[in-house]
């Protein structure tokens, strides 16, 4: 897991400069100023990147630990981050990488990279105190690791979604999108992937900096006999300061086929 986390930061900080380069690039192509103005009104609002429609730059280190049943058990170092290329889109990406003993023996290795695009559409109102936005476009996932030990799923997957972001009174946050998981790409010893995901996030604002999220998931495998699973995550979690913030996770597998039976995770959260 050494090499993940070093691969993982290093893969973090070039993108993150990337992001810079290209809001440069932004700048100079808006010599009045205008999307400067909108990017800065956008995070006067304090956005919380735990709202993936949230126009604001960030990057998450998050460690999770995993039940798998019985004796085995998933160690899962995920770094995350986004950004907003312009007041419409966003650009969200991820490296995972386990430490698990699915096959019967420790194996490390990086097991996926996340490309995710999102059009986000302007804030509408559906009455004086709820708002709403769509939101809609696509996720790659590029296998990196292993199927036979435990540490991939075998399949490079393209994941199209949609969904709305509903803004509430008392500072609550409700998205509700669908996602389809579609192998493009599998090993000769894996699974095709065939999935539909439905998914409701509730994110409520705390005072003093703080935050709670519930993210309820829901899938249909479409390859094993229409089967369902249900998980449900907790977040809880502070910024220190405007730039820098904890948090604590709490997985559960609800019902249906297993994902996991249980997991606990920390993160940190750095904003730009």
């Amino acid at each position: 897991m050494k090499l993940c986390l070093t691969c993982s930061l290093g893969l973090a900080m070039a993108i993150t400069g990337w992001a810079n380069a290209v809001e440069e690039n932004l700048r100079l192509d808006d010599p009045l100023g205008v999307i400067e103005e909108e990017k800065e009104s956008a995070e006067g609002e304090e956005g919380n990147p735990s709202d993936p429609t949230a126009a604001v730059k960030y990057t998450d280190l998050r460690y999770r630990y995993l039940d798998l049943g019985g004796d085995a058990d998933r160690n899962w170092l995920t770094v995350e981050g986004g950004f907003m290329v312009n007041p419409k889109i966003k650009l969200i990406y991820e490296l995972h990488g386990w430490n698990s003993d699915l096959s019967g023996s420790s194996e490390s290795s990086l097991e996926s990279a996340h490309l995710k695009g999102i059009y986000i559409s302007k804030p509408r109102r559906l009455t004086d105190k709820i708002g709403y936005k769509l939101a809609g476009g696509v996720e790659l996932i590029a296998n990196l690791g292993d199927f036979s030990d435990g540490t991939g799923s075998g399949a490079h997957i393209v994941a199209p979604f949609g969904g709305v972001a509903w803004s509430l009174p008392h500072e609550n946050t409700l998205i509700t999108l669908g996602q389809y998981f579609g192998s493009v790409d599998v090993d000769s010893d894996a699974n095709d992937v065939n999935i539909t995901a439905l998914r409701v996030i509730w994110l409520k604002q705390l005072p003093h900096r703080m935050w709670f999220r519930l993210d309820d998931k829901f899938q249909i495998n479409h390859e094993l006999s229409e089967s369902t699973s249900n998980t449900v995550e907790l977040q809880l979690g502070k910024m220190i300061n405007r730039k820098f913030g904890l948090y604590a996770d709490l997985l559960y597998n609800t019902g249906g086929y297993q994902q996991y039976d249980w997991g606990v995770g920390i993160g940190a959260r750095f904003m730009y």
